[in-house]
């Protein structure tokens, strides 16, 4: 090999080596790199597919999974609320949508939803959408630089698996109606298993009502109420209990038509039926039965028979006509007395009926708002801590600005009035009814009433959500006014009416934001309504069922003959209940009058 050979090949050796030397960093240099997997996660449910039967309480879980540690996580879920009806489980709740959150440093989270299936068929609970943070590979791996203290940081955890649940439900029991009709009754509505509340007329002559049915289940029992009817509004319960199922009560509204005064020709009318006499006899009282005594003896001095001393004399034709015509002068009397009764009754009760109408003044002013004003003074810069404070005030560095929630607020409220109050959010609404209830001094202006008399319900107030529910209901119900013998004596009432039996020993932080709601509005509403009533956006709780429970409290609440004030963003709600409604906007008073006139004008400033 001559020189020139070998350098050739040196050279070609260092190439080769150069080439292998710039291969490998590239590989060290990548390698992080390549170790580091990205955060997954997955939601998985218990089991591939449910089968639940009609009625009963169902739990389904859900899994929340991850390759790391899971920081925090948001699931949305999917449901049919025309087959399933949500019970509980879920943080938040936007109507057929559900929320699941949570955080801490689990790899791994099981979630517990609780349904109740409506009707028979097939649906799925699916997973809409899921997102979260997990704890980061650097932290994991423990690299920081030496004396440091590691703290842990957070990367995006990828969901690649979002599946849903097949639920198929059958009807293996029941407690619901398949079939009811009551023939006598008109203007019902057409018959829904699901829907509990009817509402019919049927005439005087229906005394006792006629009801037929047919269950769903053919081992599920059936209890009627009293089906007697009375002349005006009548309720009737149709209990209906499957076999291991929670009953299900339809309620029937039933008026009866009254009947007419007739009672000057069943003077007249001289042919009585068989027993007549008898029935009117038991309708006297014994003041009664002595003035009758009385009367029918001076009718028998007046008038003496003395059959036993003619008696042989008188043909049996006339022994029989004097007889009749006894019968007639006693039967006469008793029914004399009767009507007599029977004027002095209607008109006791006309005279009580006056009184009682006598005593709500319709044209006494309860709350007069003369020319409010109320100003705030908020700080630009908030302190963090007090010392920070001190520091600010001393150098003089503590600015505010003035802000007017109300500016020259003024109307009347008279008795028995329900007033709607309305406007966007910011508006002053709740610093109004705060002012009225004397929670809040005006800047400006005064409010005069009486404010013994008055009852301002809010939901969510005075809850410790590190105590149990069971110690909240004795916390809250002392911060609204009732005493701890009171709360005793309806704290059943209160559990039953919020639907958490069996939860009054959790802590409220477990709870979802509906079963705090419930909780809230059992306690507030469990007092007779008051003189003066506020209510301030208390008619939205919970969900379809409860709502329909929650409204019908608050509407015995606002015709019990009370002053109510309403606060509501439903135009509806507003509509139906007040008999006139105050229009806010931006502190200012924009429009008072007719419910359907200031509504109108309310919803037409989004449309501008």
């Amino acid at each position: 090999m001559n020189h020139k050979e070998e350098k050739d090949k040196i050279e070609k050796q260092n190439r080769v080596f150069w080439i292998f030397s710039m291969v490998l960093c590239l590989s060290l240099s990548l390698l992080p790199v390549l170790k580091v997997k990205a955060a997954e996660g997955a939601v998985t449910f218990g089991s591939e597919g449910y089968e639940w039967n009609v009625g009963n309480v169902c739990p389904i879980g859900v899994y929340v999974n991850g390759n790391a540690q899971i920081s925090s996580y948001v699931v949305c879920l999917e449901y049919d609320p025309e087959v399933l009806a949500y019970l509980n489980g879920a943080d938040t709740v936007e109507g057929n949508l559900l929320y699941l959150e949570g955080n801490g440093t689990e790899v791994s989270y099981k979630r517990m939803l609780h349904f109740k299936p409506l009707k028979v068929g097939e649906t799925a609970l699916k997973v809409v959408s899921a997102s979260g943070l997990s704890v980061s590979s650097n932290f994991r791996k423990g690299e920081q630089a030496e004396g440091e203290q590691a703290e842990p940081t957070t990367e995006e955890l990828v969901f690649t698996q979002l599946l849903q649940a097949p639920i198929v439900i059958t009807n293996a029991g029941s407690s619901y109606l398949k079939q009811l009709e009551i023939p006598d009754a008109t203007g019902i509505e057409a018959f829904q298993s699901e829907k509990l509340e009817y509402h019919m007329k049927v005439e005087n002559r229906v005394e006792e009502l006629e009801i037929k049915y047919e269950t769903e289940d053919e081992n599920a029992s059936v209890e009627i109420s009293d089906k007697q009817l009375t002349e005006g509004e009548n309720i009737i319960f149709i209990t209906v209990q499957g076999d291991g199922l929670e009953a299900v009560t339809y309620t029937m509204y039933v008026e009866r038509e009254e009947s007419l005064p007739e009672a000057s020709e069943e003077i007249k009318e001289p042919e009585q039926k068989e027993g007549q006499t008898d029935r009117m006899q038991e309708t006297l009282t014994d003041a009664d039965e002595e003035s009758l005594t009385t009367l029918i003896d001076s009718q028998a001095q007046k008038y003496p028979l003395k059959i036993e001393e003619h008696e042989a004399d008188l043909e049996p034709a006339l022994i029989m006509g004097l007889a009749a015509v006894w019968s007639m002068i006693v039967l006469g009397t008793v029914m004399l007395i009767h009507e007599r009764i029977r004027k002095q009754k209607i008109q006791e009760d006309t005279d009580w009926k006056d009184e009682k109408l006598s005593m709500i003044n319709l044209e006494q002013t309860v709350i007069d708002v003369q020319h409010v004003t109320m100003r705030f003074r908020l700080a630009q810069e908030e302190a963090d801590s007090l010392k920070e404070y001190v520091i600010r005030m001393v150098k003089g560095q503590n600015h505010y600005r003035m802000f007017t929630a109300l500016k020259d607020i003024s109307f009347e409220i008279k008795q028995g009035d329900i007033i709607g109050i309305v406007g966007t959010n910011g508006s002053g609404k709740s610093t109004l009814l705060k002012i009225i209830a004397g929670a809040l001094n005006p800047s400006e202006g005064k409010v005069v009433t009486d404010r013994r008399k008055i009852q301002m319900l809010t939901l969510g107030t005075g809850f410790d959500m590190e105590l149990t529910a069971r110690e909240n209901v004795y916390l809250n119900g002392a911060i609204i006014g009732y005493t701890r013998e009171y709360i005793d004596e309806k704290y059943q009432d209160i559990v039953k009416f919020a639907e958490l039996e069996g939860f009054m020993d959790e802590r409220m932080k477990n709870f979802s934001s509906g079963m705090v709601s419930r909780l809230g509005f059992a306690i507030a509403t469990m007092r007779d309504a008051p003189d003066i009533l506020i209510l301030d956006e208390v008619l939205s709780v919970g969900d379809m069922f409860f709502r329909r429970k929650s409204e019908k409290r608050i509407k015995e609440m606002i015709h019990s003959g009370a002053t109510v004030l309403i606060v509501s963003h439903s135009a509806d709600v507003i509509c139906k209940n007040c008999d006139k409604v105050i229009w806010i906007e931006k502190g200012e008073l924009q429009m008072i009058g007719n419910p359907k006139n200031v509504c109108e004008a309310y919803e037409g400033l989004g449309k501008i």
